[in-house]
């Protein structure tokens, strides 16, 4: 597998209750086939991938971290999927549940 560089205009994390949202968006031209979501608890990682196959919602996914209480904070760094491999890792974003 080869590595590319995914193109991202933006990447978000919004805490809500009990969930975190996130929302990206792609430069023109990009054309992934879907995104790996990571989350750690840890600021700068160790991530885990969640889900067992890539989402294929172009630009939004709901995380319902499991026991997920106020205050902890979850980091999140996306890779986007296509015939040719898997992304880089974005820069990192996070949340903190209310």
């Amino acid at each position: 597998m080869t590595c590319f560089i995914l193109m991202l205009v933006a990447f978000a994390a919004v805490p809500v209750k009990h969930h975190v949202s996130l929302a990206w968006s792609v430069a023109p031209g990009g054309k992934p086939t879907g995104y790996n979501v990571y989350r750690s608890k840890i600021k700068g990682g160790p991530y885990s991938r969640i889900g067992a196959s890539p989402t294929t919602r172009n630009t939004f996914y709901n995380d319902y971290p499991l026991n997920a209480a106020s205050g902890q904070a979850y980091y999140y760094v996306l890779r986007a999927v296509n015939p040719k491999g898997l992304s880089k890792p974005t820069a990192e974003v996070s949340a903190t549940i209310p």
